[in-house]
């Protein structure tokens, strides 16, 4: 490298140095407006192509983090373009040449990843093969691998499933073959969710699993609660919601764990989805509530849209639509301002069906419209299709059939490349009736028979996951008399423990009985051997009172015992109520976390673990950490001391007060 390049190469790691530590101390939008001017300062300094073309890269990347997605693509393609001739330029400069490769690859993979609007699919494959290939040619095999998968991704999102599949398939290969496990899990973890998007569960639930496998073999526990969270789907898709409530959990307990309240919010979303499906609509609004008040707390827009549209999504299913309309509005305003465009699609659709419900057809034409428009322009087929059969759908109900037809057989077109059977039924019942209305029963004859195939399938589908529930509900139920034996079991090893003290107290009371006859007698002989023994009666009285004082000390002992154990029950009456009405921490050395504060409130309840890991949506192992935390902290070795340390704590707070 020559000293030209050297001096340009330290100007730009000094300027990083500076903002990377000014930014310590900045919010997240100000942060990016700095390094934005630092980087533009830089540009007007600097001469030599790496450095010019690093720079440019990297404020690219700025402009795509700032929201301005447009201006950081047009940096980026100007990039693009300048690192192409440089690369001419420098041929016989090795040194430069494998920096300006590494530079182009590694802009490519930008260039490819941003799914916008503002790049047509063939330009984005481009992108992304100029960047497997650079970053081949610089043997970065870790860039190689992810352009491989993200180009699959996007192939496969654009309907050509199979070069989708096999690009995903050789960047698994070369991760294998370079031992790169993080990006190996990466790239099982997302064919896994596409293949769960697209209804082939079987597989997706393989190559999550493996994935969740990796990563915790490595220790590697990033993006690890949305894979979990992929798993839970998947199960709650078949039916089998025992072990999609087992992944969610253990989701929710690692968020809890780590404090990560993103993730916490994203299972209460998808808990809500399973809710959902087992039609208990009360506990999904509840889910969904928890995952929107979370979102708003940490001013998460792309949190607060999902739960809004979750939420629109129950309130359509018992019929409250006007509600419904409500969070899809609240959710699009959200899409909008952030540009999401397959998101604003999805949530106009599902603003569509609430106006067809409420037979209010006026308003649904544009909005179908503005779907068909932005799924055409992000080359989304599926959407596509979508928009095609709900507008057609729209035309039949206006007596159009002519239309209905037109726009029914454009959809169906579409999914000859798409595997949606519940899609190609809505549009083959659609064709059915536009061609029946028309009278050409040939046509809407052989759309019936369609419609008829795709229903038995369906049926097929609807019995496998029907015979999922059955043998989950029977779990759930052997599960339920397994717990109830045990709270048998555990009734009467309570009984016996109750008996066994009894019997202890009875011999205890004998004792007693016994120590009181033996003194009253031992008195009756010294006084008879006193009128005998005058020297020895001074002797003799020390030693009976002195017997008399530890038989007084014992019976105080057992009066003591019996008061406190009349106030323990006293005192949990009370405790119950509301163990946690005074500042508790305020007596602790060691304050006790806002779990721990709930954990220990349903202890003074009487609850058990199993019941408060349902109360409070965690683990019963979850339960059992944050028990053995709340011992340590109040200085007790079981729950009756808890419950009497926080009662004595009440009485203090209640004295005080």
């Amino acid at each position: 490298m020559n000293p030209l390049s050297i001096i340009n190469f330290r100007l730009l790691t000094s300027f990083f140095f500076c903002f990377f530590l000014q930014t310590l101390t900045l919010g997240q939008e100000e942060s990016h407006l700095y390094k934005i001017d630092s980087l533009e300062k830089i540009l007007e300094g600097v001469n030599h192509d790496t450095t010019i073309g690093w720079t440019n890269y990297w404020l690219a990347c700025m402009y795509s983090e700032a929201g301005d997605a447009k201006h950081g693509i047009d940096i980026a393609r100007s990039c693009f373009s300048s690192t192409t001739v440089a690369l001419i330029r420098h041929v016989n400069d090795h040194e430069v040449l494998n920096n300006l490769q590494r530079l182009k690859g590694r802009v490519s993979r930008f260039l490819g990843a941003i799914y916008s609007p503002y790049i047509n699919k063939d330009s984005l494959v481009v992108y992304f093969k100029s960047c497997i290939a650079y970053s081949d040619s610089v043997n970065n095999t870790t860039d190689q691998s992810a352009c491989m998968r993200d180009l699959g991704k996007y192939l496969i999102m654009t309907g050509d499933t199979l070069k989708g599949k096999n690009y995903f398939d050789q960047a698994i290969a070369l991760e294998r073959e370079t031992g790169d496990s993080s990006g190996l899990s990466i790239s099982l973890a997302s064919i896994g969710a596409l293949y769960r998007r697209g209804g082939n569960v079987v597989l997706a639930k393989g190559y999550l699993k493996q994935a969740v496998d990796i990563k915790k073999s490595i220790g590697d526990l990033s993006l690890l609660n949305p894979i979990l969270n992929e798993l839970g789907l998947a199960y709650t898709s078949t039916g089998d919601y025992p072990t999609a409530l087992s992944y969610y959990y253990e989701a929710l307990e690692r968020a809890d764990n780590q404090n990560d309240q993103l993730s916490k919010a994203l299972t209460y979303n998808n808990l809500s989805l399973l809710y959902q499906k087992q039609e208990n609509y009360k506990k999904a609004l509840k889910a969904a509530s928890k995952a929107l008040t979370i979102c708003n707390a940490i001013h998460h827009d792309a949190g607060i849209s999902v739960s809004h549209n979750t939420m629109g999504n129950i309130y359509s299913k018992i019929n409250e639509y006007k509600k419904a309309l409500l969070h899809y509005d609240s959710s699009l305003v959200i899409l909008e301002r952030k540009g999401v465009l397959e998101k604003i699609a999805i949530c106009k659709i599902n603003i569509s069906s609430i106006y067809f419900k409420l037979d209010s057809l006026n308003p649904v034409k544009p909005v179908l419209e503005d779907v068909l428009s932005i799924a055409t322009r992000i080359k989304n087929q599926h959407l596509v299709a979508e928009a095609n059969i709900s507008i057609g759908n729209l035309y039949l109900r206006e007596n159009q059939n002519l239309l209905a037809v037109h726009y029914g057989e454009k959809g169906l077109k579409i999914l000859d490349s798409i595997d949606d059977i519940n899609l190609s039924r809505k549009a083959e019942v659609l064709l059915y009736r536009a061609y029946e209305n028309l009278r050409l029963w040939q046509k809407a004859y052989h759309h019936h028979k369609v419609w008829v195939i795709l229903d038995d399938s369906i049926t097929d589908i609807e019995m496998q996951r029907m015979t999922i529930e059955r043998d989950a509900e029977y779990r759930i139920k052997r599960n339920q008399d397994s717990t109830q034996f045990a709270l048998a079991l555990k009734e009467q090893e309570i009984e016996i423990k109750a008996a066994k003290i009894e019997v202890l107290s009875q011999k205890e009371r004998a004792r007693t009985r016994t120590i009181i006859g033996v003194s009253i007698g031992m008195v009756l002989l010294l006084s008879s051997i006193l009128f005998w023994f005058r020297d020895y009666r001074t002797a003799k009285q020390l030693r009976e009172a002195k017997m008399q004082g530890e038989i007084s000390l014992k019976m105080q002992e057992i009066d003591y015992l019996q008061s406190s154990l009349k106030s323990h029950l006293e005192r949990r009456t009370v405790l119950q109520t509301n163990i946690l009405e005074g500042n508790i921490n305020s007596f602790l050395s060691t304050p006790l976390s806002k779990r721990e504060l709930e954990v220990l409130e349903e202890l003074t309840k009487g609850n058990e673990n199993s019941t408060i890991a349902e109360n409070l949506f965690i683990s019963v192992n979850t339960v059992r950490t944050h028990l053995a935390n709340i011992y340590e902290k109040l200085e007790v070795d079981n729950r009756l001391q808890a419950v009497n340390k926080a009662s004595n704590i009440q009485d203090q707070i209640n004295d005080s007060a």
